[in-house]
């Protein structure tokens, strides 16, 4: 899908008088907050393969690829990909995204802190661990005021669809595309009634990991009772063998996020602030997975195990009431 994004805009500004030639493509890898597992196996997103040669690969880590760009409300400097900071112009394309486990809006394929230096980036996921709200909302102040020192003129907001489709495309000045973009949002924002004794959230990707489940659990928590059961059915190959599966085991969970705080591995930091929203937003319901895990790997992690539909089938006719999620870990639900 990015693919044809990124081509029609370019077939755009060349259909405009723009030379090919001083076209750039810069792309950021993904944001730590999304987990270990998305982290490493989605550093890089798809492009055209006749844009090889004007993509340009942004590494967070390498100060000297990033410039200047102002000071923040404490007086410290705010640096971002020196190619944004030197273009004539930038027409940025991002996403607009809900994540139930932060309760909205998320920073995930946002142009602040995406094409920052690593420690603005690391220095969002911690921040996290301590607070979300006040946090989210510095973020937003912040992204606004990045984007109003850089001169951004054009911004293209995508709306995540069903699958792998759009739901909704937004372009136009960076605060009328943001608005939009919320607005179209809402599709993935259903009202929610009266919570129910039991939620089926179901993730339709094919390669789940523990931020999708995250995603998901989160979702169907606003759905769910605080003593019912949420009942995940997904593709979950595996979990990983880290600070989830030791709090899941047993270990106090504030003492295994507080010692992570302090890393500097994007991707120990990313599992931590996961773990830390998975386990707000479960609070004391019970979970049961219906997933690709044997019965003894997620018994061991003290959830309930589904292994056929009709154990799934069990649980809805024991329920007083029910709710079924399609594509719980893009859905945040309101209350």
């Amino acid at each position: 899908m990015l693919e044809l994004v990124v081509r029609g805009l370019i077939d755009s500004l060349t259909a405009g008088g723009v030379a090919l030639d001083d076209i750039a493509v810069l792309t950021a890898p993904p944001l730590e907050l999304l987990g270990p597992e998305e982290v490493s196996g989605r550093q890089t997103a798809a492009l055209p393969t006749g844009l090889t040669e004007q993509t340009i690969r942004f590494q967070p880590e390498v100060d000297d690829e990033t410039a200047y760009l102002l000071a923040d409300g404490n007086n410290e400097p705010l640096h971002l990909a020196r190619e944004l900071v030197d273009a004539d112009m930038v027409v940025a394309v991002e996403t607009f995204s809900v994540d139930p486990a932060l309760g909205g809006r998320t920073p995930a394929g946002e142009l602040w802190p995406g094409f920052a230096r690593q420690d603005r980036r690391l220095t969002l996921v911690r921040s996290l661990l301590e607070t979300r709200r006040p946090v989210l909302e510095a973020w937003r102040r912040l992204a606004a005021a990045v984007t109003d020192q850089l001169g951004l003129l054009a911004s293209l907001r995508l709306m995540p669809g069903c699958g792998q489709s759009l739901t909704g495309v937004a372009f136009g000045f960076p605060a009328d595309a943001t608005r939009r973009g919320r607005q179209l949002a809402q599709a993935w924002r259903p009202a929610i009634g009266q919570q129910a004794a039991l939620t089926i959230a179901g993730i339709n990707v094919p390669d789940c990991t523990l931020a999708t489940l995250t995603r998901a659990v989160a979702a169907a928590a606003r759905a769910t009772r605080p003593d019912g059961t949420i009942c995940v059915a997904c593709n979950l190959a595996g979990l990983p063998d880290g600070l989830f599966t030791r709090w899941r085991r047993g270990e106090p969970l504030f003492t295994l996020v507080g010692d992570a705080a302090g890393s500097d591995d994007p991707a120990l930091l990313g599992e931590a602030l996961q773990t830390l929203l998975f386990a707000r937003a479960l609070g004391d319901r019970r979970l049961v997975l219906f997933s690709g895990l044997d019965e003894e790997t997620v018994e061991s992690l003290d959830i309930g195990h589904a292994d056929n539909p009709e154990a799934v089938n069990r649980l809805i006719h024991q329920a007083d009431s029910f709710i079924v999620l399609h594509e719980a870990h893009r859905l945040c639900p309101r209350r």
